[in-house]
Parts: C-alpha cells; sequence; structure tokens
C-alpha cells in the first residue's frame, strides 16, 4: 500500500513492479550440478586405485582426452 499523499492530481510516473524469476534457474543449476560432484568422488577413487598399482593417476579435467605420443 503506497504511503498517504497530498490530494491533488495523480502522479504520472508510476512503474509496474517486476518479480525476478531467479529461483527456476537456480533449481536447475543444483539439479545438474548434484551427478557431477558424484562423477568427481569416483574418480577420485579411482586415482587412488591406480597411484597404488603404480599407474598414473587420471586427471579429472581431462576425461575424455587422450594423451599425444610425442615423438623427437
Amino acid at each position: 500500500m503506497p504511503p498517504p499523499v497530498p490530494p491533488g492530481d495523480a502522479p504520472i510516473n508510476i512503474k509496474k513492479a517486476r518479480k525476478k524469476i531467479v529461483a527456476t534457474f537456480k533449481l536447475a543449476v543444483l539439479m545438474v550440478l548434484k551427478p557431477a560432484v558424484l562423477a568427481v568422488i569416483d574418480w577420485k577413487k579411482l586415482d587412488r586405485i591406480l597411484v597404488e598399482r603404480g599407474l598414473p593417476a587420471i586427471d579429472s579435467g581431462l576425461l575424455n582426452s587422450r594423451r599425444k605420443n610425442i615423438t623427437a
């Protein structure tokens, strides 16, 4: 409810209030991020197993890349 004003002409420049829709975006981000966190935990476990066996650790940021063979 607007504050009381002295009698007279009605103001001309009244803007309609807008609602910000942020909850939809946050919900979508939470649903996408949770599986990624579980995948990172699985790769960390695999890294630990590989290192114990003497194999090179996997870089979790490069899951779908292959190592280049560099010849001199």
